[in-house]
This record gives structure tokens, C-alpha cells and sequence, in this order.
């Protein structure tokens, strides 16, 4: 009898191990699935989404708009790189001054797969903003929205299809890229009277052309690259000006019209008469360096600084003076070895500048003398 007890002592101590070990474990998948913090960190991860030039602050001094997506992320410790998950998603509008301070948060958008800030209208003080479309036909797509800075008076003017948008100067129309629904593969350039709500399509920009294309500060045309190919001036009607021997991606034009500037490259734009005709010439002129990526350059109002950046964050650079390019925004870094192409390009513009454009150069040093 006693080896029958000795063997149903061994069960109950299998039995309660067994019971523990299920406990123990099932309490191991419980804690994993809530979340528990001894077995994952938990951070946030920005990206930088579309920036601008936004209103002049208390002392007079102009502002630069940008959206920033941020990524709830968490990491099963000891699981390398396959223990990431995105938790969720939030997007911010932030405006910061040009040296920097004053770094602030105007608004947060509800949008689940992100968005982006495409442009500031200096004379209605709206933002026009991209975010996932709420269209379900439209899978992927994306929403034109247009608001004020902190959020408010949120209004839809396209549903599902729009990838980027800009004010004219005069803030009474938009001009948009969108895609038409039923084939995916080609973008167009459309018009958009902001009071009327009125769209009509200028021209054809193909597969690729999506940010190839800005206004001319007169507000009467519009350049864009036709399938990245040579750049064509438009009217507001679509009717083709002339061919423009440049191809800047993301361009944008000084606030003069007298250069355009696109991703690493910049151009001076001549305009002339010829048998009746005005002639538009684009004249190569030394690139900038902007640092941190470079993408999407806006240029300031006032003339004088260039915005550029990346998801990875914003830069400015002072045509006029210093040698380097400020980061904006928190979280970019520089090396040594950006900072000096940013130097060398700066110091390579404005001799060009000085040599081949005194009179720009001149009214600029006197508009911003070195203080």
C-alpha cells in the first residue's frame, strides 16, 4: 500500500506543476497581450510632413507651418527587429520661428494613416491639409481639406484622390493634383475656385508629374513638367505660354518670379518679348545644399530664406548671410560633412548672384542690411 501512496503523492505534485506551469504561462500571454511594460518599451517615432511658410509672429518676424506625424510604436524586448508593432497614429500642425523658438503644436488631426500640411494662405490665414480619405471607394487616396491653423472650421473640398495643393498668391483658388478614379496611374492638375467650390482640370501631368509643378507669384500661370519632362508654362485655362528649358521637382519661385528652386537645383527665370511673343528661359544657376534631405524647398515671402526638408525634419538657410542651414525642428541631426556642402553651396549662389545678378543682390542687402 505504501508504494500506492507514494505514487499518488508523485501525481499531485505532477499535477500541481502542471497546473502552475499553465497558470504561470497563461499569465505570461495575458501580460504580453495587455501590453505589460516588463515585456515591451514603448516610444514615439515623428516624421515631418509638408511645411510652409506660415503668418509673421508678435515681432514682425515670418513663421514657418508644418505637420508632423507621430507613431505609437511598441517592442517586445529581445525580439530584434521583428518585435515592432505600430500602435496607432496622430497628427500635429506645429509652427516654430525662424531661429528656432518658440516651437508650439497649433492643432491635432484625427487621421489614422497620417496626412500632411500642403500649404498657408498668407491672405486668408487657412492651411490646406491631405489626410486619409473617408471615401471607401477610394482605398489608399487621399482627402483635400482646408481649415484654420488650430483646427478649426475643418471643410472637405476633395474626397479620396488628392496627393498635394497650393493657394494661389491671391488665396482665392487652389490648384491641385489629383488622380482620376477609374485609372489610378494618371494624375492631373486641376483648378479650384475656393468661393464656388468649382473644379476644372488644366492639363494631363502623367504618372510621375505629381510634384512637378507650383504658381508663378503673379498668379496668372503655373509651371509643370509634364511626365518629368520639360517644364511647360500654363494660364488658368490650361493654354500652354511656352516651353521652359528646366525640370525642378517640388519647384517653388521667389517671390519676384526671378528663380525658381527645386530639389537641388535652381534656375533664373528670364522672360522676354520675340516676334510678339513673350519667351520664357530658364538659366542654370549654382544649387544649395539645404541639409537634412532638402526636399519640397519653399521660399519666404520676404525673399530672403529658403525652407527645406525631409520626414526626417525641416531646415531654413539665409541667403543673404551665415554659411549654414538651422534645423527647425527637433530631432534632425547634421554632420560635419552636410554642414560643409551646405557652406560651399551657399558661398557658390552668392558669388554667382553678385557676378551675374547685382541688381537682385543689391536691393537684397539693402532690404536686410547686416545688423
Amino acid at each position: 500500500m505504501g508504494w500506492i501512496i507514494n505514487l499518488m503523492r508523485e501525481y499531485k505534485a505532477v499535477k500541481h506543476t502542471v497546473i502552475g506551469g499553465v497558470i504561470l504561462f497563461a499569465t505570461y500571454i495575458i501580460l504580453i497581450l495587455c501590453g505589460c511594460p516588463l515585456f515591451f518599451d514603448y516610444f514615439e517615432y515623428p516624421r515631418y510632413s509638408g511645411w510652409c511658410w506660415g503668418p509673421k509672429n508678435g515681432k514682425g518676424e515670418w513663421t514657418v507651418v508644418y505637420g508632423k506625424i507621430t507613431e505609437k510604436v511598441r517592442h517586445l524586448k529581445g525580439a530584434g527587429m521583428f518585435g515592432y508593432k505600430v500602435m496607432g497614429k496622430y497628427v500635429q500642425i506645429a509652427q516654430v520661428n525662424i531661429d528656432g523658438s518658440d516651437n508650439r503644436v497649433l492643432s491635432e488631426i484625427d487621421a489614422k494613416v497620417g496626412g500632411g500640411v500642403c500649404d498657408y494662405s498668407q491672405k486668408t490665414g487657412k492651411v490646406l491639409f491631405v489626410t486619409q480619405a473617408t471615401n471607401p471607394a477610394a482605398p489608399g487616396g487621399r482627402d483635400l481639406c482646408l481649415m484654420n491653423l488650430d483646427g478649426s472650421n475643418k471643410e472637405l473640398l476633395l474626397n479620396g484622390s488628392c496627393t498635394n495643393a497650393q493657394f494661389s498668391p491671391d488665396g482665392t483658388k487652389i490648384a491641385l493634383v489629383a488622380c482620376d478614379m477609374s485609372e489610378r496611374e494618371t494624375s492631373y492638375l486641376w483648378l479650384m475656385d475656393i468661393k464656388s467650390r468649382k473644379v476644372k482640370c488644366l492639363c494631363d501631368v502623367g504618372k510621375d508629374g505629381y510634384d512637378y509643378w507650383t504658381w508663378h507669384p503673379s498668379g496668372k500661370y503655373l509651371i509643370t513638367a509634364m511626365n518629368k519632362k520639360a517644364g511647360w508654362i500654363i494660364d488658368l485655362d490650361g493654354k500652354i505660354i511656352d516651353k521652359i528649358d528646366t525640370k525642378a521637382s517640388t519647384p517653388c519661385f521667389s517671390p519676384d518670379g526671378n528663380y525658381l528652386v527645386g530639389y537641388c537645383n535652381m534656375f533664373r527665370i528670364k522672360r522676354t518679348m520675340s516676334e510678339g511673343k513673350e519667351k520664357w528661359t530658364g538659366e542654370d544657376t549654382p544649387g544649395i545644399h539645404f541639409g537634412g534631405g532638402g526636399n519640397a524647398p519653399k521660399w519666404s515671402p520676404c525673399g530672403r530664406y529658403i525652407i527645406a526638408g525631409s520626414e526626417g525634419g525641416v531646415t531654413i538657410v539665409d541667403l543673404l548671410y551665415g554659411y549654414d542651414g538651422k534645423v527647425l525642428t527637433p530631432g534632425l541631426s547634421r554632420g560635419e560633412f552636410d554642414r560643409e556642402q551646405s557652406r560651399i553651396t551657399l558661398r557658390g549662389f552668392r558669388q554667382w548672384v553678385q557676378q551675374n545678378d547685382p541688381e537682385w543682390w543689391n536691393v537684397m542687402i539693402q532690404k536686410f542690411p547686416r545688423r
